[in-house]
């Protein structure tokens, strides 16, 4: 397998067809738990600028996002990393959504108004495809590939239809049809003007802390500080009332970030296992049926490598063997 296998397989796919691989590919192997922190703490600000939506989140004081910060990181993380694994047809990804629709239906009950609007969902689904992007063009890097824009689309569109409305129960809609379609909508939602509130300070300084204090010494927490803020957009800034570096100091983190990213892409050598399977401690987790696979197709239930050429070189071998069995 070659050192860097992964963009050369990613384009050897079909986006529109083979999207779940090509998301899996490109999210679900590099990664690590301190790309991942590092990931939510960048992301997870965006979505409660509106109190409607940090309410809930919030929840008095109690919610996770403060007394349990850790555990709301990991528990994010995690779940997203099974859907990525896993893929978007998956049953594993089905059930996984519906523990979140029930999570939200439960504070649904206390926040109806919180989960009510479909452009909260779509908001955050968008983002879920383009994050990345926007943080790569925020840092000066390229952004994802356009084999990879296509796949975001299609994956995250199949992604829209297993969530819904937590308040009505009604199904989600809108989501857009293109990448462009997905930037835009997010530009869109994000430039609305909103009040600020009380909570946005507290939560928002509370995941910064949560990363700094997971992986750097007391000492560099100012640091991470000025790190983090300083790969916010600046609605975020103005929302929590964060102070934003120097223009030289926001400058100099983000060309470190840009080539803290560009060397995990580009130098270090691709791992042979997801995000899940290295943390299931090396045991195989099922793999992902094909993209094409139809509605109840019996699946091969045989645990093996979540790297598609060593599992392509297992079924071939199956083949062999049994020239009746098809891929």
């Amino acid at each position: 397998m070659s050192r860097h296998w992964i963009a050369k397989r990613i384009q050897q796919l079909d986006p529109t067809t083979d999207y779940d691989e090509v998301w899996k590919l490109a999210a679900a192997y590099r990664p690590t738990d301190f790309i991942m922190n590092l990931i939510y703490a960048v992301t997870f600000p965006h979505f409660f600028v509106r109190r409607l939506d940090a309410l809930p989140l919030f929840d008095g004081g109690d919610g996770k996002i403060l007394k349990k910060a850790d555990a709301r990181s990991d528990d994010t993380s995690w779940k997203m990393q099974v859907w990525w694994h896993y893929g978007s047809h998956h049953e594993k990804t089905r059930q996984n959504v519906e523990s979140i629709n029930r999570i939200h239906q439960h504070y649904a009950k206390t926040y109806p108004e919180s989960f009510d609007r479909n452009g909260t969902y779509i908001y955050t689904l968008c983002y879920e495809a383009a994050g990345m992007h926007r943080l790569m063009l925020r840092v000066g890097l390229k952004g994802i590939s356009e084999h990879e824009k296509v796949a975001a689309v299609h994956y995250w569109a199949k992604m829209s239809t297993i969530f819904r409305n937590a308040t009505s129960g009604e199904p989600l809609t809108g989501f857009p049809d293109s990448f462009e379609g997905i930037m835009a909508f997010m530009d869109t939602w994000e430039g609305e003007v909103v009040p600020k509130h009380e909570m946005g300070n507290l939560a928002a300084v509370a995941i910064i802390r949560q990363f700094a204090e997971k992986y750097f010494p007391r000492l560099l927490h100012p640091l991470v500080y000025q790190w983090i803020t300083s790969l916010y957009p600046d609605h975020l800034i103005e929302a929590y009332d964060l102070k934003r570096p120097k223009k030289l100091v926001v400058k100099a983190f983000r060309l470190f970030t840009a080539a803290f990213l560009w060397t995990g892409e580009h130098i270090a050598p691709d791992p042979a296992d997801t995000y899940t399977e290295r943390r299931n401690g090396g045991r195989r987790s099922e793999p992902a049926p094909p993209a094409s696979a139809t509605a109840g197709a019996d699946q091969d239930k045989t645990a093996i490598s979540g790297c598609p050429y060593l599992r392509q070189q297992q079924v071939n071998a199956a083949n062999i063997k049994d020239p009746d069995v098809h891929p």
